[in-house]
Order: structure tokens, then sequence, then C-alpha cells
């Protein structure tokens, strides 16, 4: 919700960055208590607020009753989710995964199945979505709330409160700015071209996004709180580089497979051939992803020093180039110009971020291996481009220049001795389980 994002004011994420070391309990509990009953005010106040408010609001509608009822529940539904907000920060920073998952599986479950009961069963509409809501909020906040608060000292500390605010207020304008970044072409697209365009262009977006939720979002949700950690420790910036270079090499090769299989991925989701072209537009948005995913990493800087508000600043002028862009291009290109000026405003962001970011904490990436990484990418898409193949033998030639891509890097002396022999064993594991095994014992 984009209310809860403004509302809990950055504290959730300053929780991961300001949780200090593991050793000082008393100080990390007091740290936890105090966002926690920052948020709780905020949370009772939005709660009390918007009910008070709620037959004003109501009045504005001509079933002010029903309305009445709505607004009251969904205040009190984001007030509940300001709370659990920082509980699942705790997660990240704890690196309790498997509660985080589990958490989040029950809330979904419960939500899911409470909206069947009450739509299917007692027909209550609008209210049962909003009523199942609800129960699934207050449903995570009891099932988080005991492990949470369980060695919490009660203490409020007025200045960490002051240092998490000026660190995670700046991240609240970011998000925002970040969404409409992702999601305001499709406004844009509306005013200036037919629905048969934007829909065209969200099932590219729809295809694509493949690679935002499933690599650059779970990566970044466990990586900084790990990064966080390592800070200022003995190895930490070659870590860092590493990690840019193992992520960038992941991007990259699952974006190829997507931009390979664009044609066949964009008609498996869409039998109506009048949405095939979307196919044309899924490479294009998929090098916008790999450009955000590498800004996400080359941004730790700016999150490591609590340099949070140049996040906000680079954020709000790489979407204020989009949008400007996207009135410029849309009338005669269309959605390929959409695309197109979605990947120079990323490219806008990283190019801001990285800068910030290297003068706060530089960190010596491995810049050689990055290019090498995109050239190579960009080539075996280009060669795909030319391939006379139809059918099974297309499919056939994408799958093998696909299975290339990491070979082709050998011959630059992309991978280290160490990490050629860590190849090599996990090889041997996965040929040869009992072997590797024995092995082991006999060193």
């Amino acid at each position: 919700m984009i209310s809860v994002q403004f509302l809990v004011f950055g504290l959730p994420q300053s929780y991961l960055r300001l949780m200090p070391d593991r050793s000082k309990t008393d100080t990390k509990d007091s740290t936890l208590f105090t966002l926690f009953l920052a948020l709780l005010l905020i949370g009772l106040l939005v709660g009390t607020l918007v009910h008070s408010l709620s037959g004003f609001l109501s009045s504005l509608f001509s079933q002010e009753t029903l309305f009445q009822t709505y607004i009251t529940i969904s205040g009190w539904v984001i007030g509940v989710s300001i709370i659990n907000s920082l509980f699942l920060s705790t997660l990240r920073a704890k690196e309790q995964s498997v509660l985080y998952i589990t958490a989040n599986l029950i809330k979904l479950t419960v939500t899911l199945s409470l909206n069947v009961l009450f739509i299917t069963v007692f027909e209550l509409g609008v209210m049962g979505i909003l009523y199942a809501f609800l129960s699934g909020e207050f449903l995570l906040l009891l099932l988080l709330l005991p492990s949470q608060l369980k060695n919490v000292i009660f203490h409020f500390d007025r200045k960490l409160f002051n240092k998490a605010i000026r660190y995670g207020y700046p991240l609240i304008f970011s998000s925002l700015a970040h969404m409409l970044l992702n999601m305001g072409n499709n406004y844009i697209l509306k005013l200036l071209v037919s629905y048969d365009q934007v829909g065209l262009y969200n099932l590219a977006y729809k295809v694509a996004g493949v690679l935002n939720v499933f690599i650059i979002q779970s990566f970044t949700l466990g990586f900084l709180p790990i990064a966080f950690k390592l800070y200022l420790q003995p190895g930490a910036n070659r870590y860092f580089s590493k990690t840019m270079t193992y992520f960038t090499f992941a991007l990259v090769w699952s974006g190829l497979a997507l931009a390979l299989f664009s044609g066949e991925l964009v008609r498996f989701f869409s039998k109506n051939q009048d949405y095939w072209p979307a196919a044309e537009v899924v490479p294009i948005l998929i090098l916008s992803f790999v450009l955000a995913g590498v800004r996400a990493v080359s941004a730790l800087g700016l999150y490591l020093s609590k340099e949070t508000k140049y996040l906000a600043r680079n954020t709000s002028i790489a979407l204020a180039v989009s949008i400007a862009l996207n009135f410029l291009v849309i009338p005669k290109w269309g959605v390929l110009g959409s695309a197109w000026a979605t990947v120079l405003a990323f490219a806008l962001l990283l190019t801001l971020t990285f800068r910030d970011a290297q003068r706060f904490y530089p960190i010596h990436y491995e810049y050689k291996k990055l290019a090498l990484m995109g050239g190579v990418g960009l080539t075996l898409f280009t060669i795909v481009l030319f391939l006379p193949f139809t059918g099974y033998l297309s499919f056939l030639s994408k799958g093998v220049l696909l299975l290339l891509f990491p070979f082709l890097l050998y011959p630059f002396n992309f991978y280290e001795p160490i990490e050629l022999l860590r190849i090599q064993q996990s090889w041997q594991k996965w040929r040869d389980p009992r072997r590797w095994k024995r092995n082991l014992k006999n060193k």
C-alpha cells in the first residue's frame, strides 16, 4: 500500500541499518522497542483518525453508511500493516527467513480463504474482502508479536528515534518515485495511445517482470541485512564487489533467457495474436530491469553511509526524465518508445546512484567482468535476431546459445582459480555424490 509506505516514515528500513551489534543485547532491544512504540502510536492514530473522519468521507459517496464502514475497516487495515512492517523487517535483520516466509504464507492463505468464505458463502462483497484483509493483518501481528517482544527492554531512546527518522524518511520518496518509474508509463500510455497498445505493453511488462520478482526482489530482500553486518569488517569491500559480479551474472543470464524466448512466452500467456507484438518490447524492458538490478546493488554505499537523501533525489530526477521522455516519444514510437524511455531513465538512475555511492563508500567493482557479461549477453541476443530458423530449430538454437553464455566468459579469464575449483567440486558432487563424500573424508 502506498499509504503504508508514507506512514511508516521509513522506520522499518531504518531498523535494518541501525540495529547495533548483536552482542549489545540491551541496545538492540531498545532499538526495537523505540521503533515499535513509534509505529504503534502511528498505527493507532491512523486507525482512530480514519474512524473519526469516516462519516465525513462517506458523505461524499451515494451509499453513505456502506462507505463509512469500508473506510473505517481500511483505516484499521493500514494501522495494523504499519506495525507488521517493522516486525517483518526485524525478521530480515535477524535472517529468520523460514519464519518470514512461513508467516507471510499463513497470512496469504488465511486472507485468500476468508475472501472465498465471505464472498461466496456469506455474500458480503467488498465488505468481505476488507474483513479478510483485516483478519490476515491481525493474524500476522499475533504470530509475530510474542517472538519480537520477548526480550525487549521497555525504554524509548529519543536520540535513536531521531536517527531512524533522518535515515528512513528519504526512503519514502525514493520508494514512491521508484514505483512510479516502473508503473508511470501505463498512465501516460493511456493518455496518448489506444487501450490495445496499453494492453500490449502490460503483457510485455509482466513477462519481463519475472526478472524483477524472482531475481532482483528476492536478492535485495536478503542482501541488505547481511551487508549491514559486514560493514567495516575486514574483507567487506571484496565481498561487496564479488556480490555485484555474481548477482550481475545471474541477472544477465536470466534476462538473456527471457529475452531469447520472449516470443514463446508471450504466445503462452496470450492466445490473442493481436498481442504477440509484445515480444518486441520484452527484451527492451528486460534491459531496464538489468540496469535497475545493478543500480540496487550499487546503491549499497548510500545505505551504509546513511546518505539516503541521495536515493530520493536521484530517483526523483530519473522519474522526471522518464515522464518527459514518455511524452516526447510515445506519440511517434508508441510502446517501443516508452520502453526505451524506461531504459534511459534507469541508465541515468544507475549513473547518478553509482557516482554518489562511490563518493561515500568506494567499492572496487570488477568493471571488466561486468562489461564482459553485458557484451556477451547482447552479442548472443543479436545473433538470434539473424538466425534463419523457425519452429523447433529456432527453439533449439536459442537453447544452445543460452547454455553457451557461461562458457564464452572463460577465454576472457572471467573465472578465478578458486571459482573454477568450486565449480569442479560442485560438478563432481552432483555427478557422483558417494565418490565426492569419500574424497572429502580422505582429505
